[in-house]
């Protein structure tokens, strides 16, 4: 696979309407055959291997501010090198604009195992030839790569890995070799410029990676802190990208130097220590040196830090590295990334359609946990890389003597790729995966669910009967209710989360129609479960002992408005119809399509 950035919608929507949900595997005996091949012919003619797929007219040039640089592709000599050595965070940009990637191989640098895991091969290919896997979309791919390297006037561009920069020592190509495979699978290395640092960690992990913006941590510095000094102790990668100097100027005054010399950039996260009373962190520039001057830079604390340190001790001097207070850090950083790569764990992967018309291709994933267990459950949408999208997760335990009726409900609510860890006794489950907005047409998701011990999975029947009772009890138990005076024959309940919300109204009467209307506002960076750009009221009938959710909204995830605005009116009537403005007297304004199951209005109990 790769991206291109052209594709025809029709042919994809008619790719994603025939998916047959399935468990995904790596396909190992097909790239042993390629890689056998490509091996044998290089014995045979006693030449090096040349990747005749990699060829990229966008790698020809490369641009460096107004300069332009011929970029070739060379084979080095790469005698005396190892693929591997046991020296952590020795990761350096060189000459290609993407520290997201680079400052991301320096951060799993400190799990040999996942190294390893990614090559065919832990060692040199006297014939260069390399199979390196990469998680593509939340699926497991192998590439075939050479080890020819970028190339400017005969100088080597692209990353480096040496045990101290600048010498002429023992050089190691693990590094060189997974940005050669990333750069195939993005068409170049020139497509590399500016790479999310947030992909580069679960290209190579396969792990959970969660992004944070430090500006919603405003007056939650202490949680912020928190999370970044027991994601250190679990020894998660971890990156933080700074402001411009020209973005630090604007908001502090020309005299803020910030950490890097004028445009944003990205540093590994080694460690977060608490020193005395003093909370501080220990990040990298992937150059390889440090630029910046703070209030713990000098050799003396340096040395003080770097000897408790216990994380990283034993590593020696890294260059780049440095000390910074997290009241510096606040200042001077805007975003940082975790990955929760955790090597002990369990995954299983699944490919499937979600939304659209019930006709049986749509499935439910049902688990076996055989004793207590930790897992956390990642939906990621193939081909979709720079757009927000969002996915639905439900998990409920099995009632073994009626399936149909959903137990005990364990999660509920939007993800953005992955949910927090969430806790599971022993049992059976089933976990939905959903998609309310835009729900008449089928969508794609890779869904993978890592666990803290092996667990058994197999596909089932999708019920919408099921996924709406799911969520109208979740809005009963949890939804707080929003009328000021709690009525004997009326409720609205809001299930309210950072980013989204589920309004829901229940009807007790035996003999009326209970009339709702919902009128959103400043929805912008939202979707909605019904209505469309230019409609965001709604009005409903609800029958007697009947319930309905009205609307659920979820949130762009960097959006900075807060809350969901709305105003609800109700009231009851013999009448089976409503108004509302100026439109037609109907049940619903506007109509509910089939496929709106999460609007199915059921009986009260």
């Amino acid at each position: 696979m790769s991206y291109t950035g052209d594709f025809d919608k029709n042919s994809e929507q008619n790719r994603i309407d025939s998916i047959q949900a399935k468990f995904l595997h790596e396909d190992l005996e097909e790239d042993e055959l390629k890689y056998q091949t490509a091996l044998k012919h290089c014995q045979k003619s006693n030449t090096t291997f040349w990747d005749g797929e990699y060829e990229v007219l966008g790698d020809n040039v490369l641009k460096r501010g107004k300069k332009k640089f011929n970029l070739k592709l060379v084979q080095p000599n790469f005698q005396n090198w190892e693929l591997w050595n046991t020296c952590p965070y020795r990761v350096y940009q060189n000459g290609l604009g993407n520290c997201g990637l680079i400052a991301s191989l320096a951060a799993i640098s400190i799990h040999e195992g996942l190294i390893e895991s990614l090559f065919r091969d832990f060692k040199i290919n006297d014939y260069g030839v390399y199979q390196v896997k990469l998680c593509v979309d939340g699926e497991w791919e192998n590439f075939i790569i050479d080890d020819w390297m970028p190339s400017t006037k005969k100088n080597l561009k692209g990353v480096m890995s040496k045990s101290e920069f600048g010498q002429n020592l023992v050089g190691w190509l693990w590094a060189a070799l997974i940005e050669k495979a990333i750069a195939k699978l993005y068409n170049g290395y020139a497509n590399l410029e500016f790479f999310n640092s947030t992909t580069a960690l679960r290209t190579t992990t396969g792990a959970p990676v969660k992004p944070f913006q430090i500006n919603d941590f405003r007056g939650k510095t202490n949680q912020l802190w928190e999370m970044l000094m027991k994601s250190s102790i679990k020894n998660y990668p971890m990156v933080c990208s700074c402001w411009s100097q020209k973005e630090l100027h604007l908001k502090y005054g020309w005299e803020a130097k910030g950490p890097s010399h004028k445009s944003r950039h990205v540093f590994t996260i080694m460690s977060v220590i608490l020193y005395k009373s003093h909370r501080l962190l220990k990040v990298r520039n992937p150059w390889g040196r440090n630029i910046w001057t703070g209030k713990w830079t000098d050799d003396t604390n340096t040395k003080i830090l770097d000897s408790k340190d216990t994380k990283n001790r034993a590593y020696g001097n890294v260059a780049g590295s440095f000390w910074i207070g997290f009241d510096e850090f606040l200042k001077y950083f805007y975003h940082f990334d975790i990955c929760r790569y955790r090597p002990s764990w369990d995954e299983l992967r699944v490919n499937m359609a979600i939304g659209g018309l019930e006709d049986g291709s749509q499935k439910v994933i049902e688990i076996n946990v055989p004793k207590d267990c930790d897992i956390c459950v990642s939906a990621l949408k193939p081909s979709y890389q720079k757009l927000q999208y969002h996915t639905w997760i439900s998990i409920h335990r099995v009632n073994s003597r009626n399936p149909c009726v959903p137990e005990e409900i364990m999660f509920c609510e939007p993800i953005y790729e992955s949910s927090e860890d969430i806790s599971l006794p022993p049992g059976d489950y089933m976990i939905y995966v959903s998609n309310f907005f835009e729900s008449f047409k089928k969508d794609e998701r890779n869904v993978v669910i890592h666990s803290s011990i092996p667990i058994s999975a197999k596909l089932k029947s999708w019920s919408p009967e099921v996924l709406v009772d799911v969520y109208q009890r979740i809005v009963a138990e949890k939804g707080k209710e929003t009328l000021e005076q709690r009525e004997r024959d009326v409720s609205i309940k809001k299930y309210l989360g950072d980013n989204f919300v589920m309004v829901m109204a229940d009807n007790y009467t035996d003999d009326k129609y209970l009339h709702v209307h919902t009128f959103c506002s400043k929805v912008k960076t939202s979707w909605l479960s019904r209505g469309d750009v230019y409609n965001h009221n709604y009005g409903d009938v609800i029958p007697p002992r009947s319930r309905q959710i009205l609307i659920t909204m979820c949130r762009n995830e960097y959006s900075m408005q807060k809350g969901f605005p709305m105003a609800i009116d109700y009231y009851l009537s013999d009448e089976n119809v409503t108004v509302l403005g100026m439109l037609n007297r109907a049940a619903h304004i506007p109509s509910l399509r089939p496929t709106d199951y999460i609007h199915q209005i059921a009986k009260i109990d």
